[in-house]
């Protein structure tokens, strides 16, 4: 049986005792680094980047929020969540934190459930978003128009050759509902079937709004499909010639 690889925390702390304690409380579920400093801990993201740090803000030299800032400036870092954990705990450093591009913000002196709780809720949250950046890779390789929708067919995602049939940007399409840009008499009644028929599929037939106001008429092909966080239509839309 392979075991899981587990994933990687970098602790940034100037006080021994504050990394010792931290690790303590981590080292039986993941991989953990430390550094004493901020410089340091850039030398360690930059040659072995970790899933997620846990960043002092009060340091000598170079502060935590200094280091956050480097890490919002690079592409190849900004995506690492880091949580301050930090004894200042009034609200204005708090938004400070978060305006540096902190994701989270734990005040000492440390609880271990709290601190386990917050290390898990943005890895998964990180897993999440690199799980969608790397559908929206392949969709937009796939030359068939696809579109993502939640089971009360609202948008969730959709591939660049649906933007490119129906003229909107990407933004324009998410999280609005399907009929806003397709409409169909029966789809009303399909969208039950699918969802009552999980992994069967559905043609129907409508018409697509495009932006620049046209109507095209289009074949759908549909399936609903079970995910973890719940079911999921797949639209293939089809321009049918005129």
């Amino acid at each position: 049986m392979i075991a899981t690889q587990r994933q990687t925390l970098l602790i940034v702390d100037d006080v021994p005792g504050n990394i010792k304690f931290m690790m303590s409380m981590l080292v039986d579920h993941y991989q953990v680094m430390a550094a004493n400093n901020g410089q340091t801990a850039l030398k360690i993201i930059a040659t072995k980047p970790p899933d997620l740090i846990l960043l002092d803000v009060m340091m000598p030299e170079m502060d935590g929020y200094q280091v956050c800032r480097q890490l919002q400036a690079s592409d190849a870092t900004r995506t690492i969540p880091v949580i301050f954990v930090t004894a200042m705990d009034n609200q204005e450093d708090e938004g400070k934190g978060f305006a540096c591009g902190a994701v989270d913000y734990i005040t000492k002196p440390i609880k271990p459930e709290v601190l386990h709780a917050r290390i898990h809720t943005h890895l998964e949250l990180r897993r999440q978003r690199e799980q969608i950046a790397a559908m929206q890779v392949v969709l937009d390789q796939v030359q068939d128009s696809i579109l993502l929708m939640d089971a009360e067919g609202c948008i969730l995602d959709c591939n660049a050759s649906v933007r490119s049939l129906l003229g909107y940007s990407r933004e324009q399409l998410i999280g609005q509902p399907l009929e806003q840009f397709v409409q169909s008499p029966e789809w009303p009644a399909m969208k039950q079937v699918l969802l009552q028929r999980q992994g069967h599929r559905e043609q129907l037939l409508g018409s697509a709004v495009c932006a620049d106001g046209r109507a095209i008429n289009v074949e759908m092909g549909w399936v609903a499909v079970q995910r973890q966080n719940g079911i999921q239509l797949i639209a293939f839309l089809r321009e049918l010639a005129k």
